[in-house]
């Protein structure tokens, strides 16, 4: 089984938390930055910018959220073990909760976002919903969250503190997102 000095997954708990971060990005775009573009009329050129914008935006949710969910996967058997470069959070001591998103939603962020293949051609763009998905996704997430804060970091170092308002900060995030949500549901 691959293993990771103590400094080895500090750094990799940033990257980590950088990954789930960027499940918000969808949110800022949606909810906070798309419409305050879309209301002004710049013309072609202007409308090329925000299209290639929020397909970065969206791009870049999917392949976090593919991330996050080849995160939380299970410890593969040992044959596969050795060669595994891969972080997982079980190397953080992190309970093997597995995988958030059903296999086949997976095969189609393969076949759509990480792979070049002709799917999108073919049958056209898939709607993915992307609140379920981030809910999904941020259970796992907060639990992994709190886990690394109650055993990885010493309490009240740096790190701990510099975690926990970042947490605070993500948990505020998808408070307003859900409330958002709710909102455009009345």
């Amino acid at each position: 089984m691959t293993t990771y000095t103590k400094e080895e997954l500090t750094k990799a708990a940033d990257r980590v938390f950088h990954n789930i971060s960027q499940l918000f990005g969808y949110y800022a775009w949606v909810g906070k930055i798309a419409p305050t573009l879309a209301s002004k009329d710049e013309g072609a050129q202007g409308h090329l910018y925000f299209v290639l914008a929020q397909n970065a935006v969206v791009d870049g949710y999917l392949i976090n959220l593919r991330r996050l969910n080849e995160f939380f996967s299970k410890r593969p058997d040992k044959s596969k073990d050795e060669e595994d470069d891969d972080l997982r959070a079980y190397h953080f001591g992190f309970p093997e909760i597995g995988r958030f998103l059903d296999p086949q939603d997976m095969k189609e962020l393969h076949k759509r976002i990480a792979h070049s293949t002709n799917r999108t051609a073919l049958v056209g763009d898939v709607s993915y919903e992307a609140k379920q998905a981030a809910e999904l996704a941020l259970k796992h997430a907060f639990q992994f969250l709190e886990h690394i804060l109650r055993t990885f970091y010493t309490d009240g170092s740096p790190e701990s503190n510099s975690m926990k308002d970042a947490c605070i900060v993500l948990i505020g995030l998808w408070s307003s997102w859900c409330k958002e949500a709710e909102q455009e549901k009345a």
